[in-house]
């Protein structure tokens, strides 16, 4: 949904048969040690937003998870998981993010679904928001490099303009002095 954002590894959807048909569960798979609890939470928002999803669950490496993190925990629509490739037993935390992904977008769908529509124009007309926001921002950049350019150009110039000055002054100075000289020499 979001122009040019690769985020959200992977997107479950939920299948026509299910009890909340079409709805989306979008994955984060990361093995990477510089993410923080906060870093995951907000990384699934995003992929959240541009997969338009309902839930997302980050799945860390057990190597690359942070210190204290519980191996599966919930944080209103996103789910953090610990998983270990070399030890089947974690595959269950990933199966249980499974599970609670699709209970929890089958309640918010049977919540929802009279205003699926409106949920729906609301989510892209964000997303407009959003993006407008995002443009707005670089005209106000472009602007501001206008004006300072513009301040700096006028400055030159003015400088210019007075070493100009003084140098027809200079000139004027110097003719007058050859004329004088010339005056007395015909004299």
């Amino acid at each position: 949904a979001i122009t040019y954002c690769k985020i959200g590894d992977f997107v479950t959807t939920m299948g026509p048969e299910s009890a909340a048909p079409g709805v989306r569960i979008v994955w984060e798979a990361k093995s990477n040690k510089s993410y923080q609890l906060a870093d995951a939470l907000k990384e699934l928002d995003q992929a959240r937003k541009n997969r338009q999803a309902q839930i997302g669950v980050f799945v860390y490496s057990k190597d690359a998870a942070p210190s204290g993190t519980d191996h599966f925990a919930r944080y209103g629509s996103n789910l953090i998981v610990v998983w270990d490739p070399e030890d089947t037993s974690t595959d269950l935390h990933v199966k249980s993010a499974y599970s609670v992904a699709r209970a929890l977008v089958i309640r918010e769908s049977h919540e929802s679904s009279q205003s699926e529509a409106a949920v729906q124009a609301i989510e892209l007309a964000t997303r407009g928001v959003e993006k407008q926001l995002k443009n707005l921002g670089e005209i106000k950049t472009w602007a501001n490099t206008v004006k300072s350019s513009g301040e700096k150009i006028a400055e030159s110039a003015g400088k210019i303009q007075d070493a100009l000055q003084k140098q027809v002054e200079e000139l004027d100075q110097q003719i007058a002095a050859l004329k004088t000289s010339q005056a007395e020499a015909s004299v």
